[in-house]
């Protein structure tokens, strides 16, 4: 290495006290935290996919007769609002990551979590059903757990945010 020098731009003294810009530019949405666009769409269309899993988890229970936990049996079935649980569960994650909220990610961790004690109460009711529930639950956690390397993260402090610049020259041809 033949040297390091640190430089200061004229540009830099000018807006020293001008707040560091993002790697996302000027968008409001890109703080560190929240998710990046292409991640916000595929988490919200992953509980579109559990709200349509839980239609068919509905749909399949009417079908064999066999009732779980939040649907009840056909002849004393649970009130509305029971019944509508894991529907209105994955709207509400699915209104989480929409409206870009900071630990979207962590919510819709926790709603998988919730789909996952749904299944576990009905193991012992309809094996099949829990084991569908199940899966509903295990995929969502996967892609929450990969929407992880979706989020923002935040620019550490470094010389870049007082306008130093900092040259390293590497010597690739050494002195004999």
């Amino acid at each position: 290495m033949l040297g390091v020098t640190s430089v200061r731009p004229a540009a830099a003294e000018a807006g020293a006290d001008r707040a560091a810009t993002t790697a996302a530019g000027s968008d409001p949405s890109a703080q560190a935290g929240r998710l990046a666009p292409a991640w916000r769409v595929a988490l919200t269309a992953c509980w579109a996919g559990v709200f349509l899993g839980f239609s068919a988890v509905w749909k399949a229970s009417e079908e064999l007769g066999i009732g779980t936990w939040w649907l009840g049996a056909r002849s004393s079935p649970q009130p509305m609002l029971v019944r509508l649980l894991p529907f209105l569960l994955a709207i509400g994650v699915g209104l989480a990551v929409i409206s870009n909220v900071r630990g979207a990610v962590w919510i819709s961790l926790a709603g998988s979590a919730l789909i996952a004690l749904f299944a576990l109460v009905d193991v012992s009711r309809s094996g099949g059903l829990a084991a569908i529930e199940l899966a509903i639950a295990v995929s969502s956690a996967l892609v929450a757990l990969a929407a992880l390397s979706g989020r923002y993260r935040a620019v550490p402090r470094t010389a870049a945010d007082t306008g130093d610049i900092t040259v390293t020259v590497a010597d690739d041809h050494p002195a004999q």
